[in-house]
């Protein structure tokens, strides 16, 4: 008969680690949840020198 792996040596502190984690992942998904982005548009949206279509000629896949 085998004896089971008893897997990784710090099992025990780690699950706390693990759960602390968990807990501020969810505290800044919660915050998030929280803004008000009803007037931003989509990053796909967004130009830096303003324009929101491709100029006469260029290709708008970000080719140079």
């Amino acid at each position: 008969m085998t004896t089971p792996d008893p897997g990784p040596p710090e099992t025990t502190g780690r699950s706390a680690v693990v759960a602390a984690t968990a807990d501020h992942v969810l505290s800044v998904l919660g915050s998030l949840r929280e803004l008000d982005l009803d007037g931003v548009a989509p990053a796909a949206a967004y130009r830096p020198d303003g324009i929101a279509h491709p100029r006469e000629g260029e290709r708008a896949d970000a080719a140079v």
